[in-house]
């Protein structure tokens, strides 16, 4: 059986792309990083609906709510059960950001809403699926949905109690999502 085509080759802006043009060499590059599956956060200003959507481009997430915010300035954060993102902290400029970048490509399904009163931010959690593939539960994932929100609260808690950090690159982690 013919394995089921990579979602990134069926990107009309991936599929017509140089081979050797910057951004495919970078893309090529963030392949051989291993996937780091786990939580990780983005901060939005437009609500991203519901249902599944289909990145057609890169997303800088962070693995602390607060920098994923910047400093809980946006009204919406999107908490990402990833499979596949990749761990750029070892790699970055700045660490601290914990930064995980979501791949063209990558699938993602709302599973969860709620509002928190403090910080006041509209929570929206997402799961990475893969298409074509049976489904699978990563180690270390929570087992319910009680359990997530616990887990994405304590998470997003945690951040709030910490000092406001500087803001490195404005609007990394709070692009829209290239849909």
């Amino acid at each position: 059986m013919e394995d089921p085509p990579d979602a990134r080759d069926e990107s009309p802006a991936m599929s017509t792309a140089d081979p050797q043009s910057p951004v495919m060499k970078f893309l090529a590059t963030l392949d051989k990083i291993p996937p780091r599956p786990g939580l990780v956060f983005h901060g939005l200003r437009v609500d991203p609906g519901a249902g599944a959507v289909t990145l057609i481009g890169l997303v800088a997430a962070s693995r602390n709510p607060r920098v994923a915010t910047e400093n809980f300035d946006t009204p919406i954060l999107l908490a990402v059960l990833t499979r596949t993102g990749r761990d750029l902290a070892p790699l970055s400029g700045n660490p601290a950001e914990q930064e995980t970048v979501l791949l063209p490509g990558t699938v993602l399904l709302g599973i969860e809403r709620f509002t928190l009163a403090s910080p006041a931010v509209e929570v929206c959690v997402v799961e990475e699926i893969s298409v074509g593939e049976a489904p699978t539960t990563p180690t270390g994932w929570p087992a319910t949905r009680d359990e997530l929100r616990s887990v994405v609260e304590a998470g997003i808690d945690a951040a709030f109690a910490e000092a406001a950090m500087p803001v490195a690159s404005p609007g990394k982690f709070t692009a829209d999502l290239p849909l």
